[in-house]
């Protein structure tokens, strides 16, 4: 799936008019009061934003809205709605993020929408996503419902240090989980050097990197969907039906996180900050780089699936796999092999010797597991990894992150 702005697409007026005219009865504002449809869209066109949906290089959906107030500051989601036969797929929650980061580029403190209060649906989505109920009613003639009106205030953006601090207590959460459940888990990259040269995060990273095993893995999945509070869930092929990833997350309901250095992530219909948990495998050495191509294969087809690599790319893509995948087969082995730990699409591999027996890291203000030799992975990870990057270099992973509520008191 991909969100387009209208003006640097290649959609003519006129589709955007059709799109509107097939599609009319799921926007019945403002088609209750009789409006011309072609005129409206006209005016969105000359005077709006215009965002669409593409999904399966088909236009699935729009979202509409008037981002020039710079008197109040407010901007007015005037219309979202998505194909009936692309519901589902999280399209008009993306469709939602954009027109709200597009307000916030515009330099909008607000976004304020009208929903029809038997809508729950809708409703239930603009609230997920931190609009709150602002008391005001319309009441028109020629209406058949009541609308209410619904704004997103812009002034609940979280700094690096909460954080930190909500991704070290959802840390906390996991660490507890599998612990009781006597699943070995470690801290890895970032996370691991932060622990080694920081005692905790580092100063301007907001990510938190866990690996599970591969023959423990199917069971630490299973107690975290089990286990984990309501302020968070598991994120995986079951519970996302657009999910591409290899390895599972855990996902906070009370943020919304943007991270533009990895756009692809915004087609999940959840976007709280994120704790990926990572798996490793164990298998011969000599194995690790066709086993790693193979599912760097079905990773590219998971892709294409949720409609982020045409198929055309996927063929491109698929030729140059399946040639390094000849050419690892026919590779010459060694005769000595030894065990070690491969990651899918990564090239970094360990040894059971470094990773057992784990052992706790000092992390902020707790513990953590970590692997029996820190300094072999860490070399191997980062090269000199006690030197500081470049000040330009010094990036957060996450580019907004804002607070949308509290399920434990929902």
């Amino acid at each position: 799936m991909k969100i387009l702005n209208y003006k640097n697409s290649d959609y003519s007026e006129e589709s955007l008019k059709e799109f509107f005219r097939t599609n009319d009865y799921l926007f019945p504002d403002p088609f209750s009061n009789y409006v011309n449809t072609d005129a409206y869209m006209e005016k969105l066109i000359k005077y709006g934003e215009i965002l669409i949906a593409i999904h399966d290089n088909e236009m699935a959906g729009i979202a509409c809205a008037y981002v020039n107030d710079y008197e109040s500051f407010l901007a007015h989601l005037q219309m979202i709605f998505v194909k009936d036969k692309f519901q589902g797929l999280g399209i008009g929650r993306n469709l939602v993020y954009g027109i709200i980061e597009l307000a916030r580029e515009k330099g909008m403190k607000k976004v304020m929408l009208t929903v029809d209060k038997t809508n729950l649906r809708a409703e239930k989505l603009y609230k997920s996503v931190g609009y709150v109920d602002a008391n005001l009613k319309h009441e028109k003639k020629n209406k058949k419902y009541m609308e209410y009106v619904f704004v997103k205030n812009e002034m609940c953006g979280m700094s690096l240090k909460e954080s930190q601090a909500r991704l070290l207590e959802m840390g906390k959460t996991i660490h507890k989980i599998l612990e009781a459940n006597n699943i070995p888990y470690m801290i890895t990259f970032g996370t691991l050097l932060g622990a080694v040269r920081h005692k905790g995060f580092i100063p301007w990273d907001d990510d938190f990197d866990i690996f599970l095993f591969g023959n423990t893995y199917g069971k630490a999945l299973e107690v975290l969907k089990e286990e984990l509070p309501n302020d968070m869930f598991l994120e995986n092929e079951e519970s996302e039906p657009l999910y591409f990833h290899s390895w599972a997350h855990v996902k906070d309901l009370n943020t919304v996180a943007i991270c533009d250095q990895f756009p692809q992530d915004n087609i999940y219909y959840h976007h709280g900050l994120s704790i990926d948990l990572y798996v490793a495998f164990e298998m011969n050495e000599s194995e690790i780089d066709l086993w790693r191509l193979q599912e760097n294969l079905k990773y590219q087809q998971r892709k294409q699936k949720s409609g982020l690599l045409t198929q055309n790319e996927l063929d491109i893509i698929r030729k140059n796999i399946n040639d390094d995948i000849l050419i690892e087969k026919n590779k010459a082995k060694d005769s000595v092999d030894k065990k070690a730990y491969g990651m899918v699409l990564n090239e970094r591999i360990m040894y059971p010797e470094e990773i057992f027996p784990l052992k706790k890291y000092k992390f902020e203000d707790t513990e953590f597991y970590g692997p029996n030799d820190f300094d072999s992975l860490l070399i191997r990870f980062y090269g000199d990894y006690m030197s500081l990057p470049k000040e330009e270099n010094r990036i957060p992973h996450y580019s907004q992150v804002e607070r949308i509520g509290d399920k434990n008191n929902a």
